[in-house]
C-alpha cells in the first residue's frame, strides 16, 4: 500500500470514528439504556410487590419476571464494561470517563468535578462487589460447562441492584449535567412512580385474564345447557 492511499485511509478512519465517538453520543446513549435499566428494574419490583401476599400462576408472568431479570443483568454488565473490545470502542461509562478526561481535562483543576468523578468510582466499587459481571460471564453470555455441572447458584438480590441504579443514575444525571447539559439539568422519572405503573399495568393484566377465564367459563355452562336441553327434547320426541 503506498503511502497517499495509506494516509487516505487514515483520514476515512478518522472521520469516520470522529462521527461517533464523541462524549455528546455517549452522553445520549447511556441516559437511554440508564432510563431502560429503571423501568426494568420497575417492572420487576412492580411483580414482586403485587404477589408479595399471593402466589402467581400465570405462567407468562413468571417467565417474563425471569426473561426482564436476565436482561437487567446483561444491561448493566454492558453499561459496566471496558472502554474497549480488542479494536472495538464500547459504549459505556469506562468509555464516558475517558472522554470527560480528554475533553474537559481543564475542568478537573476545580475539586467539584474531582470529586463527582471520584463518586463514579464509587459507583464502580460497588458495581464490583456485586456478581453480575460473573453471572454475566458464566450464566447469561454463554452456559458455562462447569458452572452448569456444579449446579452453583449466584444470587444477587432485587434491592442490590436497585441501590447500584440508585447510585449510578444520581451520579450519572450530575456528570451529564456538568459535562454535557451545562445549565440544563438532567432528571429521571421519579423510581416509585415507575413502580406503580407497572403495579396498574400488572393489575389490569390480572383482571383482564380473569374476566377472559370467567366468560369462558359461563360460555361453556350455556352450552352444556342447551347440549342437555337438546338431549331431553330428542328423548321426549
Amino acid at each position: 500500500m503506498d503511502t497517499k492511499k495509506e494516509k487516505t485511509s487514515l483520514i476515512k478512519d478518522a472521520l469516520l470514528i470522529e462521527k461517533y465517538n464523541t462524549i455528546d453520543n455517549v452522553f445520549v446513549a447511556l441516559t437511554t439504556f440508564i432510563i431502560e435499566i429503571r423501568e426494568q428494574a420497575a417492572a420487576l419490583r412492580a411483580y414482586d410487590n403485587f404477589f408479595q401476599t399471593k402466589s402467581c400462576n400465570h405462567i407468562f408472568l413468571q417467565r417474563a419476571y425471569d426473561s426482564i431479570f436476565r436482561e437487567l443483568l446483561s444491561e448493566i454488565a454492558r453499561i459496566f464494561d471496558k472502554a474497549n473490545t480488542g479494536s472495538n470502542e464500547n459504549c459505556t461509562l469506562v468509555k464516558l470517563k475517558e472522554l470527560c478526561y480528554e475533553e474537559y481535562i481543564f475542568l478537573f483543576l476545580d475539586i467539584t468535578n474531582n470529586n463527582l468523578l471520584q463518586s463514579l468510582e464509587d459507583v464502580f466499587d460497588f458495581y464490583n462487589q456485586l456478581p453480575i459481571k460473573y453471572s454475566r460471564n458464566k450464566q447469561l453470555s454463554h452456559h458455562d460447562l462447569k458452572q452448569v455441572t456444579d449446579g452453583n447458584c449466584i444470587e444477587i438480590s432485587l434491592g442490590q441492584i436497585e441501590l447500584l441504579i440508585e447510585k449510578l443514575t444520581d451520579v450519572f444525571a450530575k456528570l451529564r449535567t456538568q459535562f454535557y447539559c451545562g445549565v440544563f439539568e438532567i432528571t429521571f422519572k421519579n423510581y416509585d412512580i415507575l413502580v406503580k405503573q407497572f403495579e396498574e399495568d400488572i393489575k389490569n393484566l390480572i383482571e383482564q385474564s380473569t374476566r377472559r377465564k370467567y366468560y369462558a367459563r359461563n360460555s361453556n355452562n350455556r352450552n352444556n345447557n342447551r347440549l342437555l336441553i337438546l338431549n331431553i327434547s330428542s328423548i321426549q320426541v
